[in-house]
């Protein structure tokens, strides 16, 4: 289909000048960029992303506790505390779950 259409955005010099390299480096236009993110978004009749507000936590309070976690069971391994062995693969995952 003939492209006929035109679209006219405003967007700040910086970003507009950033995209433009990216698109460069990437071998399409900043036209075609538009173009494929237009077709993505009546492709998937949503965003191709997903908006939020801010910058989520990395990492968030889960993976810190997890983290937490395994350094305290290495402190333990280390200091003899805690000396996992097992004799079966069933064993392993037993304790993992405890």
């Amino acid at each position: 289909m003939a492209k006929t259409a035109t679209l006219s955005i405003r967007i700040e010099p910086k970003i507009k000048s950033q995209a433009e390299k990216l698109f460069a480096h990437l071998g399409i236009s900043m036209s075609e960029a538009m173009s494929l993110f237009l077709h993505q978004c009546v492709n998937d009749r949503a965003l191709p992303f997903r908006p939020h507000l801010g910058r989520p936590e990395i990492p968030n309070d889960e993976t810190l506790a997890a983290m937490a976690e395994g350094d305290r069971l290495l402190e333990e391994i280390k200091t003899g505390k805690r000396i996992p062995r097992f004799n079966t693969v069933e064993e392993l995952f037993a304790d993992l779950e405890t």
